[in-house]
């Protein structure tokens, strides 16, 4: 640091892999870690126990990658996560059990986003917002899986509405310009920020709305 009005401060240590953090209130916050699938709530340097603890495949650049609240988090104690199931988990319709580094261990669309409620000690699980792509393509001669560019970043905006940012996947596909690539389907939905609302649906007032109508699917479908 060079400027002498700024400092460094420690607000937690070990951690593992840690990816995103979302302040609850001035006494504490949310730390996510990429390798684990655990939830931290940190109160004045404490990460205790894990108050979430996710059956994540964390080969490469997957895992439990974002977090955010929702902007009436004091209120209803909404908290999002972005993260990538292992398909290997043993309770919880498979959310909840063991982590793996596998490169072909998850389905097709295992970049999700859902929604849990903090009770003030433990995140339960209350509802999935949208299931996306994560690259199980062999992506050269070698038969190499890349299990990267999957983003993950969340965050709510001034107008209540949800962001979320998945990467391209090393998709090649529509959305990425190539006219000859997959199309914007559910495997081909790639490269792309969402705005949804907070329960999932599709805002009527987005962009490109009626752009996802043609790309099929029930109105309110959370593709556009």
């Amino acid at each position: 640091m060079v400027d002498a009005s700024l400092e460094v401060a420690v607000a937690a240590s070990g951690l593992t892999e840690p990816t995103a953090v979302a302040f609850a209130n001035e006494r504490g916050f949310f730390v996510t870690e990429k390798s684990t699938g655990e939830v931290h709530h940190v109160i004045a340097g404490d990460i205790g126990q894990p108050v979430l603890d996710l059956a994540v495949n964390y080969f490469d650049e997957r895992g439990l990658l974002g977090i955010a609240l929702h902007p009436s988090f004091a209120d209803n104690g909404y908290v999002y996560l972005y993260w990538t199931e292992s398909a290997l988990g043993e309770s919880g319709d498979g959310m909840f059990g063991s982590d793996t580094d596998q490169a072909t261990a998850l389905p097709d669309l295992a970049n999700r986003v859902d929604r849990f409620v903090w009770d003030g000690t433990a995140l339960k699980w209350d509802m999935n917002l949208i299931k996306l792509r994560s690259n199980t393509l062999n992506t050269d001669t070698s038969g190499r899986v890349r299990g990267n560019h999957d983003a993950g970043v969340l965050a709510f905006g001034n107008d209540g509405k949800l962001f979320v940012v998945i990467g391209d996947q090393n998709q090649r596909g529509q959305l990425q310009d190539i006219v000859d690539g997959p199309p914007a389907d559910d495997i081909g939905f790639t490269g792309v920020v969402l705005r949804l609302n907070d329960d999932g649906t599709t805002p009527s007032d987005n962009p490109f709305y009626k752009a996802g109508s043609a790309i099929g699917g029930e109105a309110g479908d959370n593709r556009r």
